[in-house]
């Protein structure tokens, strides 16, 4: 494990709800093992946070991001980025 920046931690939790919407839109998303990948995601950053950084100073930066991604998982005007063409 390599150490992160708060920018990192902060993305890698907003867009585990991007990641919702498009499984949502393809009709394979799963409630119960995509939360336990979101907690087990938020905890390697726990873990990194504390192993390998020594600190507690970037959990702020993974509840925001978790905060801000329910937003985006219940912005009902939300649509996938279209197809891209040759």
């Amino acid at each position: 494990m390599n150490a992160s920046s708060n920018a990192y931690r902060y993305y890698i939790m907003r867009n585990r709800a991007h990641i919702q919407r498009y499984y949502r839109a393809l009709g394979v998303y799963r409630p119960i093992p995509f939360a336990l990948g979101t907690a087990l995601t938020f905890g390697k950053e726990l873990i990194r946070l504390l192993l390998v950084e020594r600190t507690v100073r970037g959990t702020s930066n993974l509840f925001r991001g978790l905060r801000d991604g329910r937003k985006i998982a219940r912005d009902r005007s939300w649509r996938p980025m279209p197809a891209l063409t040759a």
